[in-house]
């Protein structure tokens, strides 16, 4: 990653697709950021700073106001527990309904700025965030210094630029001074002043200690007993009276007792800024974010002094790490300006903060450091400071004062500045136009952020603390169970429960972790406390899915499906449950529930290839193919796997084989086969598959092959061998049949295949008897049965036995419901016996089992016979492949049509069958009937000519003229046509 992604580009007013990113390298030149109250400014400086993080660049953030301190809120899963201790309302319900619309908006908003949940855990696990807090414990407590060691390069910077030190020294006095004796007296006490500076110099060119509560005595005793002699042309005495000298010390030592003393607990700045950094990373390690929250110091002196500590250290840290080109650390403000009392107030207003954050500007870009300023008030800062930042970010500002203000800072161009004019007061919040380094004008809405975004005060801070008192804990565990390392993660949630055994978290990923590594007990047992907790850290509706998933890889499945809707009761957001209860329904056969499943689930999860995988599957097990057609390529569409790429590929084929897409089919196969072998997986389903296709295609020797292929793959296939066996049974080749059940035997004798083709062989040479007798032979419960019981039925259909026939396939469908030549035969069984309701039922079976088209075909002309002549052309529409090899297909579809008075569709069909068969008289007479209906008479007529060009003696052609005749009312016609029709027959 070298960009920063701050958000969609705005192009005619609108705001686009395309992403805006700012290159990272422009960090090192500076950014500045303003805006109106409420055009975006800390959301925009929050995202470069999760940018940087995301790049590996720490960052030191000076937060004012507590909304920055927020970004340590530890998002992870976006669950209500997450932000419930920060998002208040009037009731328990009127928070708990805030908190949901919160996460629902933050859920779509990240969605559309085209991130996801996982980017939210990426940051998270990669960042290692500290606040720090002056003066207070509230959070982790810093220690500041009153006066600051000199820059490294002090010798350098006296030589070269002496008024950056001068500058820095008066600064600190001028602090020290308005907190001892009040703005008010400064000018009274020049002398006093001037003394201090000289005191401090002095401490500079010996080296001594300048940090903490050491630098105040060292300038205690320094000013108490003066190492030089003069100030200026005067002796000191001369200078400074001792009596107003010991009034100083006095005032000085204040800072050593009572609430000033408080500055120097905790860890010191310099040693926080040492470890901001690293020199030397390892794999794994996280990026540095120290949040400085200034919020609680109502005193701008106060603050004034913490950042000038802050700025300096980081400035003397950044300068021993030697030169960078590419950005090593980030420095952040949100508010510099503000008048007399801001942190880069424009001339001749001078301040430490000033000085301190000039001297990052001017240098800090040789270290690889980068500044972002931010403000509100455009007013009111130095802009001849300002002009070290090469980008530009410009929100809505309100006043032509703040415009006129920033134009004349930005030094743009003619066109920038018309451009600006008419954005700024258009703007909305989080619409921003960039001058970026090299002088591009882009404008853009900022991204939504990765982190929660909240002004954060004392108590919220309090709660955060305690929030997170296991976080780490808790969140390298997460890190351990995202990456799979289940036993290894496991020692941390155990540290949590240790020292709060009520952690409903540490109990949930405790027990994910024993349900990976298959400890299903343990795992229920953990799941079950935090069912039972009144905490809501970890979520119930999480807690059911995994007690579901428990009860189902246990063969529970009703229990599971109980469970799965507990979960979806308690959060009916949550996508998983509706997942793992589709695929129950699924495998049940129940796939009307699992389509309802499975619709939820894609809703909630729209760019889950696994979901419309699965959708795919069980609207191809309802034989709705165009949809599961559709389904599997939304699938393929989302996969980013690719290891994962076969099974939908392969899915895909199997679709298009009963959509009738036959070359179609085959095409996929072979790309199922060519991802198979990248992945180094098998593929003899492929070639399984292509052997049906080819047995459509009457391309047997390439379906031999196909299974040949399959069997040397798995020699003891028998599945294989057998489909081999009824192939050459098909196709007549009674010596291949008899060498495969010999293949067949020698690897399982018993197998009822055998017995079945060689009883059927017997059949077809006329040998009923022995037929009989050698399927009789095997005992009825043995694996196969059903095959064995499909034949012993054919045999007695054979011998004239109709009863024993019907009694064996009913035998054969008991002991397999699925058995299709059972169930086949059995419905030509109520054919023959007319009773085609019965029919019609066992064909419904056979296609549930498995859609053939023959079963289709039957079931149409079932249909017809009992007058259902809508569902007869529904189940021919199923006719995909037999279509084109039989045009008469085509012509029932229209005779049918024309029962339904469906004018256009009888005309169609009867069209495509003219056009397969122009020689063949029955179409013309469909199409002189259809036009009858019409009362398209001469256009009937017409078409009776023509079949009377093809065969006159056809008493059909003469009964058609014959209705159309007496439609017209030409009875004379049509006795004669009647008339005529009779002589034929």
């Amino acid at each position: 990653m070298s960009d920063l992604y701050l958000g969609k580009l705005i192009k005619s007013g609108k705001s686009t697709s395309e992403r805006y990113c700012l290159n990272k390298l422009d960090l090192t030149t500076h950014v500045f950021i303003c805006g109106s109250t409420g055009a975006g400014k800390t959301v925009l400086g929050k995202c470069i700073i999760e940018e940087a993080l995301r790049n590996q660049i720490p960052a030191v953030v000076i937060d004012l106001k507590g909304d920055l301190s927020s970004l340590k809120v530890p998002l992870y899963d976006l669950s209500e527990n997450e932000v419930a201790d920060f998002i208040e309302g009037n009731s328990e319900a009127d928070q708990k309904e805030k908190i949901r619309k919160n996460l629902a908006e933050f859920k779509q908003m990240l969605a559309g700025s085209g991130l996801e949940i996982k980017d939210v855990q990426n940051f998270r696990n990669g960042t290692n965030i500290k606040i720090f807090t002056p003066k207070s414990r509230v959070y982790d407590q810093f220690s500041i210094s009153f006066l600051t060691s000199p820059p490294d390069n002090f010798d350098e910077l006296m030589r070269n630029e002496p008024e950056t030190v001068l500058n820095h020294i008066a600064n600190q006095a001028s602090v020290i001074f308005k907190r001892m004796f009040g703005e008010s007296a400064m000018t009274s006490l020049s002398e006093e002043k001037t003394l201090m500076e000289c005191a401090i110099m002095h401490l500079y060119k010996i080296g001594a200690e300048l940090e903490g509560r050491t630098g105040v005595v060292n300038l205690i005793k320094t000013i108490y007993d003066v190492p030089f002699e003069r100030i200026g042309m005067l002796k000191v005495r001369e200078f400074i009276s001792d009596e107003r000298k010991m009034t100083l010390i006095r005032r000085l030592n204040t800072l050593l007792v009572g609430a000033d003393s408080l500055w120097y607990d905790g860890e010191s700045i310099d040693s926080i800024i040492q470890s901001l950094v690293k020199t030397e990373k390892s794999p794994g390690d996280k990026t540095n974010l120290y949040i400085f929250n200034l919020s609680m110091l109502d005193n701008f002196d106060d603050r004034n002094l913490v950042l000038a500590n802050i700025a300096v250290t980081l400035f003397n840290r950044m300068r021993k790490l030697g030169d960078s080109r590419e950005p090593r650390a980030l420095f952040y403000i949100d508010e510099i300006g503000g008048g007399k009392l801001s942190f880069f107030p424009d001339d001749p207003i001078q301040n430490e903060s000033k000085s301190s954050i000039n001297m990052l500007l001017r240098q800090g870009r040789a270290f690889g450091l980068g500044c972002v300023l931010a403000t509100q008030n455009p007013g009111d800062i130095d802009y001849r400071g300002l002009t070290n930042c090469h980008t530009w970010f410009v929100g809505k500002l309100l006043t032509k004062a703040d415009r006129d203000k920033v134009m004349q800072g930005i030094s743009a161009s003619a066109y920038f500045l018309e451009s600006y004019e008419s954005f700024v007061k258009m703007a909305g919040t989080g619409d921003f136009i960039i001058k970026a380094k090299d002088g591009t004008v882009s404008a853009f809405k900022e991204r939504w952020l990765l982190s929660f975004h909240k002004v954060l005060t004392y108590n919220d801070l309090v709660n955060l603390k305690k929030t997170l008192l296991f976080a780490d804990d808790i969140m390298v565990g997460s890190d351990l169970l995202a990456k799979k390392e289940y036993a290894a993660a496991i020692p941390y949630f155990s540290s949590v429960l240790l020292k709060e055994p009520d952690s409903q978290k540490a109990m949930g990923l405790m027990g994910e972790c024993h349900f990976a590594l298959g400890a299903h007990k343990d795992a229920a047992a953990f799941f079950e406390r935090v069912i039972k907790s009144k905490q809501n850290e970890y979520g119930q509706a999480r807690a059911y899915y995994f007690m579901g998933e428990i009860a189902s890889a246990a063969g529970h499945a009703e229990k599971a499906l109980e469970l799965f809707q507990r979960s979806v009761k308690c959060d009916a957001e949550y996508a998983d449950s509706y997942f793992s209860a589709a695929a129950i329904h699924h495998k049940n056969q129940k796939n009307a529930e699992a389509l309802q499943n499975i619709q939820k689930y894609v809703v909630l999860r729209p760019a889950a290839a696994a979901g419309y995988h699965l959708m795919a599957l069980v609207y191809m097990a309802l034989q709705d193919y165009l949809a599961s057609d559709n389904s599997i390529k939304k699938a393929l569409a989302f996969l980013k796997d690719a290891s994962r790429r076969y099974p939908y590929k392969f899915l895909e084929a199997r679709i298009n084989y009963y959509l009738g897409q036959n070359a179609h089919s085959l095409e996929l196969i072979d790309e199922a086969k060519a991802v198979a072998s990248q992945s180094g997986i098998p593929s003899y389903e492929c070639d399984y598959l292509a052997s049906m296709i080819y047995m459509r295609f009457k391309e047997y020797d390439r379906a031999v092959s196909s299974l040949e292929t399959v069997i040397a793959a798995s020699p003891r296939d028998e599945e294989a061998l057998a489909s081999l066996a009824d192939l050459y049974y098909q196709i007549s080749n009674a010596e291949k049949l008899s060498e495969t059940l010999k293949r067949l035997e020698k690897i399982n004798p018993s197998n009822a295949s055998i017995y079945a083709y060689n009883a059927r062989l017997l059949l077809d040479s006329g040998r009923k008897e022995d037929a009989l007798k050698l399927i009789s032979s095997q005992p009825e419960g043995l694996a196969g049965a059903d095959k064995l019981l499909a034949v012993k039925g054919m045999i007695y259909n054979a011998l004239g036995k109709k009863d024993e026939a019907l009694a064996a396939f009913g035998r054969a469908v008991e002991f397999n419901p699925r058995s299709l030549d059972a169930l086949y035969m059995l419905s030509k069984n109520y054919e023959t016996d007319k009773e085609y309701e019965k029919q019609r039922d066992v064909l419904l079976k056979a296609i549930d089992c498995q859609a053939e088209e023959k079963f289709y075909y039957d079931l149409g002309l079932c249909y017809e016979k009992l007058n259902q002549y809508q569902q007869a052309i529904e189940s021919f529409s199923r006719l995909y492949l037999s279509v084109l090899s039989d045009p008469e297909i085509n012509l029932k579809k229209a005779e049918w049509y024309v029962k339904l008075n469906n004018i256009a569709k009888a005309h169609e069909c009867a069209d495509l069958f003219i056009k397969a068969r122009p020689r063949v008289i029955d179409g013309y007479i469909v199409k002189g009937e259809t036009f009858t209906l019409e009362k398209k008479y001469e256009e009937a007529i017409e078409e009776y000519y023509k079949a009377e060009k093809i065969s006159s003696d056809d008493p059909r052609l003469w009964l058609a003229r014959a209705f159309t005749y007496n439609e017209m009312g030409d009875y004379v016609k049509s006795d004669d046509c009647k008339n005529m029709a009779m002589s034929k027959k």
